[in-house]
């Protein structure tokens, strides 16, 4: 039962995690016309204890829906997971000599 419990939370977390990343992308309100250049994007640690295994597809896809294009004004990610912290630094440019 304790295995199934922990399943569900990985889902949620899962989730409101997607659900979030799509919100950015749109706003709350159908009135809002904030253009994205203006927007600044602070991600709080999505990655839990309980998702760990899925920090390369996280990864991935916070580089794919939110870095990528550079059309937001900053994004801001805080976690304390190391292997997430790298797997970011992995999508950083790379310096040109």
């Amino acid at each position: 039962m304790m295995y199934i419990s922990r399943l569900v939370k990985v889902k949620k977390t899962l989730i409101t995690y997607l659900y979030f990343l799509e919100l950015c992308q749109g706003s709350v309100n159908s009135n809002d016309t904030t253009q994205d250049n203006n927007k600044i994007i602070v991600v709080d640690d999505p990655i839990s204890s309980l998702s760990h295994n899925y920090i390369y597809e996280i990864g991935a896809l916070t580089h794919k829906k939110l870095i990528k294009d550079d059309k937001y004004a900053q994004v801001i990610l805080l976690t304390h997971s190391l292997y997430y912290l790298h797997e970011m630094i992995r999508y950083l440019p790379k310096k040109k000599v």
